[in-house]
């Protein structure tokens, strides 16, 4: 049994708890410590979707619970209000700059537990974002919509679900958050991303996204999918 006098911790160590791994590592950078930058650049890659993944399967069990109590209606309308509050004005701002969109959505991306990493290309009029996602294709991937105790999929295809069959439960913010929203709060011819492979539909699946260098150049099939009609410049 340890004694009553017997730390655990050293004060440095306390006070480490304080800062964030960002902060320690640029600390240990100005002290020319380099391994130990290196020590908290590795712990906060080990770490930091603990807390992402927790919420991201406890929102998708929730969904569940209304999806199987009150019905696919009751359940993309609950998904809908709870991330329909658009977007910041900054928000509303950047998108009308292009390279400053992608800019953001890349730094989103890589906060967002993709796996293995991203992958972007260019060309004349547009650019593509091909990713692994860390939140609801990571949950496909571990077959969290599989079996008898799986979770459910909407079977009706619908402008929410962009007309396809099979959509996962929690990826089906994702039309509202990346097209809908930004089309709503900035107009038609506001920037949004597409989703050119709408979700994952089997393990390994991965999501691809369009970001039109002009946004009139958008071909009209993004916007009829979501039951939209593209205004004419």
């Amino acid at each position: 049994m340890k004694e009553k006098n017997d730390r655990l911790f050293t004060d440095k160590e306390l006070t480490e708890f304080r800062k964030g791994y960002m902060e320690l590592a640029l600390e240990a950078l100005d002290k020319g410590d380099i391994e130990e930058a290196k020590k908290w650049c590795r712990r906060e890659a080990a770490t930091h979707c603990l807390i992402h993944d927790l919420m991201t399967q406890t929102i998708t069990c929730l969904e569940n619970i209304i999806y199987k109590g009150l019905g696919e209606e009751a359940c993309m309308e609950a998904i809908k209000e709870a991330t329909g509050f658009g977007a910041s004005q900054d928000l509303i701002q950047l998108r009308k700059d292009t390279k400053k969109w992608v800019l953001w959505c890349v730094d989103m991306w890589r906060q967002h537990a993709a796996d293995p990493g991203i992958v972007v290309t260019e060309d004349d009029e547009k650019i593509t974002i091909s990713l692994k996602c860390g939140s609801g294709g990571r949950m496909v991937d571990l077959g969290m919509y599989e079996g008898p105790d799986g979770y459910n999929k909407f079977v009706t295809p619908t402008h929410d679900t962009w007309g396809e069959t099979g959509l996962p439960l929690y990826c089906a913010h994702c039309h509202w958050v990346h097209e809908m929203i930004p089309i709503r709060d900035g107009g038609r011819g506001s920037q949004f991303w597409m989703h050119a492979s709408p979700f994952p539909k089997k393990p390994g699946d991965r999501c691809v996204h369009h970001i039109y260098k002009d946004p009139a150049d958008i071909p009209p099939v993004y916007y009829e999918r979501l039951g939209l009609k593209k205004e004419s410049p």
